[in-house]
């Protein structure tokens, strides 16, 4: 896992200036930078587990939001293209002339948004 040597292969018995006291030293110390470099490493695969697991939950909760905004825009287009219809001021549109025109619109507009809420919440995005 790393790439560091164990003093005892620089050290050799041969070598002036390294006793056997300060060879068992830098062994113990390398042991123990060992230990310390596995944990960092170990550490660190913590931290990218857990920053994966906040984008994951970030992106769940865009989402949610995503849906939110698609079925406000779902509900309200069809009824802003119907109020554009009527609000085009033409005298030749057959609903203006009947008397239940205007309510006739307005009773399919209801049962337009009705009937997409009933869709949303049997499709369980509600």
């Amino acid at each position: 896992m790393s790439s560091w040597t164990p003093s005892s292969t620089r050290c050799a018995p041969t070598t002036t200036g390294c006793s056997p006291r300060r060879r068992s030293r830098l062994e113990v110390l390398g042991r123990r930078t060992d230990r310390y470099l596995q944990k960092v490493c170990a550490l660190q695969e913590l931290v990218a587990q857990l920053r994966e697991a906040y984008q994951s939950q970030l992106s769940i909760q865009q989402n949610d939001l995503m849906r939110v905004f698609t079925i406000v825009t779902v509900l309200f287009l069809p009824l802003t293209l119907i109020t554009g219809w009527f609000g085009m001021n033409f005298v030749n549109m057959p609903e203006l002339q009947s008397e239940w025109g205007y309510p006739v619109i307005i009773a399919a507009s209801v049962l337009l948004v009705a009937g997409l809420l009933w869709f949303f919440k049997h499709k369980k995005w509600l």
